[in-house]
């Protein structure tokens, strides 16, 4: 195992700008696929970008919904 090959919990979170809270939600009902190791949790990159394509279309139709929003309140 490479660890090229997997993302530390702590670093995923921090570019996706998510809390402890809204990880656990996207692992425990979005299924987001992790690894843990002892007392830490990876994230393999392949599996991930799956994940991604998985949920890419609903992050795409949820930010045109926001931004239609902002519109309305200028």
């Amino acid at each position: 195992m490479s660890e090229l090959n997997f993302i530390p919990k702590k670093q995923f979170m921090e570019e996706f700008g998510i809390t402890r809270h809204t990880f656990r939600v996207w692992k425990d009902e979005r299924q987001l696929p992790t690894i843990t190791i002892g007392y830490r949790t990876f994230i393999p990159k392949e599996p991930l970008m799956e994940w991604l394509k998985q949920y890419e279309s609903n992050m795409t139709e949820t930010k045109t919904e926001e931004f239609q929003w902002k519109n309305i309140f200028q």
